[in-house]
């Protein structure tokens, strides 16, 4: 059974025509801790299944006990992005919330952006795209196989920014 995570998106490791993104892989291997082996239980949204036949859902396995949205977990720790796609939105607002709080505090992915001058400022990132940075930056490595080389380059892909 395949499975689509709901509410995020993370870096590509296995697309047939793109590179390994930035995060990748680390994002890849967290996420094979949390899950690899293990039971996990689906909570879906209005749509099960997409056009590619994956279950459409929110994944959660047992921690210490307790089951936890392993959704929630790889944002809150800053190894995914949200992208919320209607009309599956349940935990949209949480979700953004969880972004926001992995960026301020520098986590995975997004210590890209704490280290070295900002691309932006954080009130035009907030202005410009209402807090979905997602869209906005994305970081990349001069050798995107090599995930622990501290130098980063950051590409600009939303064009219509006005300076």
């Amino acid at each position: 059974m395949e499975v689509r995570y709901l509410g995020l998106d993370t870096s590509e490791t296995h697309h047939p025509e793109k590179p390994v993104e930035y995060f990748g892989v680390k994002a890849s291997e967290f996420n094979k801790q949390l899950v690899g082996g293990r039971k996990v239980k689906l909570e879906y949204d209005v749509q099960k299944k997409d056009q590619y036949d994956r279950h459409l859902a929110y994944v959660y396995v047992k921690q210490d006990g307790e089951w936890i949205n392993v959704n929630a977990k790889l944002l809150r720790e800053g190894y995914a992005r949200i992208n919320t796609i209607p009309p599956n939105v349940k935990y949209a607002d949480y979700f953004l919330e969880l972004e926001r709080e992995a960026r301020k505090n520098c986590k995975g992915l997004w210590q890209a952006y704490c280290k070295g001058p900002p691309v932006f400022s954080a009130a035009e990132i907030e202005e410009k795209d209402e807090g979905r940075l997602t869209n906005l930056l994305t970081p990349k490595t001069s050798n995107p196989y090599n995930h622990t080389e501290p130098g980063l380059d950051i590409e600009v892909i939303n064009h219509d920014y006005q300076q």
